[in-house]
């Protein structure tokens, strides 16, 4: 499922259109007969549209290339950092210290971590494979979990549920509902 809100939020953020993002992906991930199909069906990509990109520093071009396909243009590691973490260790960490250690159920306090760390690490690790805006997406779903006592399961049942993607879905309503998104931080 695709999340508009965090794809929104890149785009803002990076001030680049959804087609500059499409360019982007599709080249970084060697999508070349995507990028083709989507340029066949929407039309070239323009070449003010590259030019920012290079001039933002997200594509480079080699010298002896015409900049006509996609194959003459390399992805830089400054996008490559926007998209991948060079640390999947510490978003784990980060994941890791947001989740609450204890919840109350019938005003017993249970602990919420009872696991093995260094195994649902590896886990974590390889779901998110690196991939900062997935990362951020679990983030902020705990972020606006914790205070609202969704976060009722050990974190082990919140990881193998994916519950990061339902709570996605009651913060999107609860802004249909009237809440503001600054709200959320309260």
């Amino acid at each position: 499922m695709i999340d508009i809100e965090r794809c929104t939020d890149f785009l803002v953020e990076n001030d680049i259109t959804p087609s500059q993002f499409f360019f982007l992906w599709y080249t970084l991930n060697r999508k070349y007969a995507l990028l083709y199909k989507y340029s066949a069906k929407k039309g070239a990509f323009k070449r003010g549209e590259l030019n920012d990109l290079e001039n933002k520093g997200f594509i480079e071009t080699s010298d002896d290339s015409e900049g006509l396909y996609a194959d003459d243009f390399s992805i830089t590691e400054k996008f490559r950092d926007l998209i991948y973490s060079k640390d999947p260790e510490n978003m784990f960490v980060e994941f890791w210290n947001a989740y609450p250690p204890y919840l109350f159920i019938n005003s017993k306090k249970m602990p919420t971590k009872g696991c093995n760390m260094e195994e649902l690490e590896v886990r974590y690790v390889k779901l998110i494979k690196r991939n900062v805006p997935l990362h951020n997406s679990i983030m902020n779903a705990v972020d606006w979990a914790r205070p609202r006592g969704y976060l009722n399961t050990g974190i082990i049942k919140f990881f193998e549920s994916r519950a990061w993607e339902y709570i996605h879905v009651e913060m999107r309503e609860s802004i249909e509902q009237g809440e503001l998104p600054t709200q959320n931080e309260f």
